[in-house]
């Protein structure tokens, strides 16, 4: 591209920003900031500390939920889910359960977010439930495969891989499982 093509592409883009601003609702000298914008002033109220004189630098998306009067931080200077009371503005947990923190890359920080499910409570089956899911299973399974051979034929290979992965759960993802409820049961 020449030189001339150059400045002239500069100068064309010069003059047609600030049309482009007044035109898109942006702010510019020739349109300025509404007046409840203007007015709007923001100063410290108050500071929720955190415990053992712990900082925050690094975070991730914050969420208040206004139906438990509570907000949520994900913390990652601390590798936490901070909980603080919003009618308080007292921290009344702190959740680790082996998040990573802040590693320098976003990719790969975390807690990466938070969610809440409208107050819903995780539970688990009672051992009575799964059971009798399992049993129902089984037979729905064995129903099927009596007459129909290409479900058979899948269900006969989805048992096999379930068979070999339950091996390396088993090895990789129990122990690891184990070794963390142990750990967040001594703090």
């Amino acid at each position: 591209m020449s030189k001339k093509l150059k400045l002239s592409a500069l100068l064309a883009g010069a003059a047609i920003a600030p049309w482009l601003l007044t035109v898109t609702g942006l702010p510019s000298a020739a349109q300025p900031l509404e007046s409840a914008a203007k007015d709007e002033v923001f100063g410290v109220t108050s500071v929720i500390n955190l415990p053992d004189s712990q900082k925050l630098g690094a975070f991730d998306i914050g969420f208040v939920d206004p139906a438990h009067a509570v907000y949520l931080l994900a913390d990652r200077t601390n590798a936490s889910i901070d909980v603080v009371d919003t009618s308080t503005n007292q921290l009344i947990n702190q959740f680790k359960p082996g998040f990573v923190g802040a590693t320098g890359n976003n990719d790969t920080s975390g807690p990466d977010g938070v969610l809440v499910a409208n107050g819903t409570q995780l539970r688990p089956f009672s051992q009575s439930v799964m059971e009798a899911c399992l049993k129902a299973s089984n037979e729905v399974n064995a129903e099927t495969s009596a007459t129909n051979p290409a479900y058979k034929k899948v269900l006969e290979s989805m048992e096999a891989f379930k068979n070999d992965e339950y091996l390396w759960w088993q090895v990789a993802e129990y122990a690891f499982d184990s070794f963390m409820i142990r750990a967040r049961a001594r703090g």
